[in-house]
């Protein structure tokens, strides 16, 4: 009976303020796909790097994708708070420098786990990681 009782009164406060419910759920929906894809992408690189001879522990990996995701989340403020009525075309060009910038600011470190000649094999899960993620600032 409790059960049942709080369900109901759960979905009639949903169904009289639907838009702060809907606002609320797209937030915390948007955190768990961002905090998932940031610890599934730092496990990704972390077993390329250790596949490719390098020497990266998962702890490592995790702060060096955080301290990198500076620039998308430079980039996110920005398209969400000064260019959400400008045109589309203007917010992906603000993700894909915000892209670039954490591309470049990661391949310092990453780069230097692996050999010469598995650069490109060690920073290509990267360019997928933040690719994500600058499309995701989009939607």
């Amino acid at each position: 009976f409790f059960f049942f009782f709080f369900f109901f009164k759960q979905k009639t406060a949903y169904e009289i303020m639907p838009s702060l419910v809907g606002s609320e759920m797209c937030i915390r929906d948007s955190f768990q796909i961002v905090f998932i894809v940031v610890w599934l992408g730092s496990a990704i690189v972390t077993v390329n790097g250790q596949l490719l001879g390098g020497s990266i522990s998962f702890f490592q990996s995790v702060c060096v994708l955080g301290y990198c995701l500076c620039p998308l989340t430079i980039s996110a403020l920005i398209v969400k708070l000064f260019l959400s009525s400008l045109h589309v075309l203007i917010q992906f060009l603000v993700a894909l420098l915000g892209f670039g910038w954490s591309t470049y600011s990661s391949y310092g470190f990453i780069s230097d786990m692996v050999q010469a000649d598995r650069k490109a094999l060690a920073v290509y899960p990267l360019c997928l990681f933040y690719l994500f993620l600058a499309l995701f600032i989009i939607l």
